[in-house]
């Protein structure tokens, strides 16, 4: 019984560190996206659902952020495509 509580008290140790590093990853990641896709990813993060589809997220995000002149259109998809690799990190 002992070891059972060891055993599982080590698997639950492990799984914050494992977000942890995730997260870390995506900060990373973050950081050295463009100024245009860090806005996308940031704009994205935020209204990211965890059952979300994260291509129809970025994809209106960054929609928003061209219609309102913060992006220009033939920057979007290239940022858009960077912004989402980095999201992609949330999500595994």
């Amino acid at each position: 019984m002992h070891h059972n509580i060891v055993l599982l008290a080590a698997i639950l140790a492990i799984f914050p560190l494992s977000a942890l590093a995730d997260e870390a990853s995506m900060q990373a990641c973050a950081k050295s996206l463009s100024p245009a896709a860090r806005m996308i990813y940031e704009a994205s993060a935020a209204s990211l659902p965890p059952s979300s589809a994260l291509r129809d997220v970025v994809a209106a995000q960054t929609r928003k952020l061209v219609m309102a002149g913060r992006i220009e259109r033939a920057a979007a998809r290239p940022a858009a495509e960077a912004a989402g690799n980095c999201l992609k990190m949330a999500q595994q």
